[in-house]
């Protein structure tokens, strides 16, 4: 989960800085944004669609890395 968690695009997440060069955002503007990216990482997590998201992807991946290594599907 912390693979999928890590990219969210809110920083000190690694996904902001894809973000950021994405959209080709400054420093500046970046580091002015990402003061208050512990405030809006604890604002989004309470979304029930963002929680639910994350935990489909988790799952999902653990289903095919457990088919991977002849695991069943279903834990």
């Amino acid at each position: 989960m912390l693979c999928f968690f890590n990219l969210l695009p809110i920083p000190p997440l690694d996904g902001s800085q894809i973000l950021r060069v994405i959209t080709g955002m400054t420093y500046e503007t970046y580091y002015r944004f990402a003061r208050y990216g512990f405030l809006i990482l604890i604002v989004v997590l309470q979304i029930p669609g963002v929680r639910e998201a994350l935990r489909i992807v988790t799952l999902k991946s653990q289903v095919i890395i457990a088919g991977w290594f002849g695991m069943p599907e279903e834990f």
